[in-house]
């Protein structure tokens, strides 16, 4: 009786197994296809066509790797004149100048349904200060977690010279107003 009933498990067991088994590709050749050899099919776990999980955000602007600039015409801030310590962790600290270094042309972050803005806050003789939003809307909606990297531009009543770009952040989530 023991044997029976052991049987009867090891029989359920393997049902289990070969119906989850079955529930996977399902792709076969029909009599006119050919499958291709096994060394030209794509591997299982082929990572190469995947989207990444984290996008990394781009660069901060570093001394000898210049990054493309968004506007044609735009030039890269030095690193050491861009102070992005109020900035959270892993945000872009990207800044160009362009019109004769009146605009400053800013990558900020994005995800899901906020959306990001900048507003120019303070100009001195040695800083130039910009907060970057990200709002979160009101109305409650289905929102994608995808992160973005918008550029935001700033006029500046001089051009910005030798003073130093200072980057604060702020979120502002009014569905919570």
């Amino acid at each position: 009786m023991r044997f029976k009933k052991m049987m009867t498990a090891v029989g359920t067991i393997g049902a289990i197994a070969l119906v989850g088994t079955a529930c996977g590709d399902q792709r076969t050749a029909g009599p006119d296809e050919q499958q291709p050899p096994a060394a030209e099919q794509p591997a299982p776990n082929d990572q190469a066509s995947a989207p990444p999980e984290n996008p990394s955000p781009p660069q901060p602007n570093a001394p000898g790797q210049p990054v493309a600039p968004p506007v044609e015409g735009a030039e890269g801030v030095p690193s050491p004149q861009v102070n992005g310590m109020a900035l959270p962790g892993g945000y872009p600290q990207q800044v160009w100048v362009n019109d004769a270094g009146r605009t400053l042309v800013i990558t900020a972050q994005e995800g899901g349904c906020g959306q990001a803005s900048a507003e120019l806050t303070d100009q001195t003789d040695q800083q130039v200060a910009v907060r970057l939003v990200e709002t979160i809307p009101a109305d409650a909606q289905a929102c994608t977690m995808d992160i973005r990297y918008p550029t935001m531009t700033v006029e500046l009543a001089e051009p910005l010279g030798e003073r130093i770009v200072v980057l604060t952040y702020e979120e502002r989530d009014r569905s919570k107003d």
